[in-house]
């Protein structure tokens, strides 16, 4: 199994019969007689979900629109001591009631439950669930776990009702992404950004200098702690880092509030000047040819 896929849910109770018609579609997508898994994490009250198969996923499937699938590189394995089976109780149906079971008897805290799944049948499958509890000695013990519900019941949580705790919620459609897909492209080289276009597409996209007029007349606007200043940061880095970029332009950066004095104040190449000194002073109508980039500082003002 190759490829792992962190699920975002799009609403805060996926019903059963949700769960269930993604299992199934599942076992399709990855072939009859082929194994995938489920993993769910619990790490801070932080409820995810992953899929780990052999097939790759599309960010949506199909009419499946409750779940979400993005590649990750989570590790999620890790070494454990076998311990004899769990059983769950009438009143222990979901896995935050195993949670909540083990912790109020001070048992191992719950940390990952990891399900297998074996699909024989176009809909219908064989399972095995091992449940992994963190105990005060950080070892890791593993227990199989023995159902007295289904399978899609156990996984199917209403986090409107357990407030304590979070799950992975679907993240920000952006506006008018099929406007700007044609500047992206799949080349990383000479990048200027790297573009998030999820839950559109899986690859991953980059916004290169040759691909539109970066260096003419353009704006970028939003509003506070929208993200312009890490947007700006995010460029100056990049043409710092290729070298090609880096001979080619130069760069004057006025910032009037030092909102990215941080981010590329100290990088290399990038000389910043202070007027506060004659030694730290500078003509910078004068010397043209030289090249580095000019981070200038006017008392706030940063040139």
């Amino acid at each position: 199994m190759k490829n792992l896929f962190e699920v975002y849910l799009t609403s805060e109770y996926v019903e059963k019969e949700e769960w269930l018609k993604l299992f199934i579609r599942l076992g399709k997508i990855n072939g009859r007689f082929r194994r995938w898994r489920l993993w769910i994490s619990i790490e801070n009250n932080y409820i995810r979900y992953f899929i780990e198969m052999r097939r790759l996923l599309p960010p949506v499937l199909g009419e499946l629109g409750s779940f979400l699938f993005r590649k990750s590189d989570v590790k999620l394995k890790e070494k454990c001591i076998p311990m004899i089976p769990f059983f769950l109780t009438k009143n222990c149906k979901t896995v935050l009631d195993v949670y909540d079971c083990a912790e109020s008897k001070r048992m191992h805290k719950l940390k990952k439950v990891k399900m297998t799944f074996f699909s024989h049948k176009s809909d219908s499958y064989l399972s095995s669930t091992k449940l992994y509890f963190k105990a005060l000695d950080n070892n890791i013990y593993r227990r199989k776990l023995y159902f007295n519900c289904s399978i899609f019941e156990f996984v199917s949580i209403d986090f409107s009702s357990h407030t304590r705790f979070f799950y992975k919620k679907e993240v920000a459609r952006y506006l008018e992404t099929k406007k700007t897909l044609h500047l992206l492209s799949s080349e990383k080289e000479r990048a200027l950004l790297k573009a998030d276009v999820f839950p559109y597409l899986q690859d991953e996209l980059y916004l290169r200098h040759n691909d539109f007029d970066f260096d003419r007349h353009s704006i970028v606007i939003g509003a506070s702690g929208t993200g312009k200043s890490k947007l700006i940061s995010s460029m100056v880095k990049n043409l710092l880092n290729d070298s090609y970029n880096r001979q080619k332009y130069k760069m004057v950066i006025i910032d009037p509030h030092a909102a990215i004095e941080e981010d590329i104040g100290g990088l290399e190449g990038v000389r910043t000047i202070d007027f506060k000194t004659e030694e730290d002073s500078i003509n910078l109508f004068i010397n043209r040819n030289r090249r580095y980039f000019i981070f200038n500082r006017v008392n706030n003002i940063y040139i």
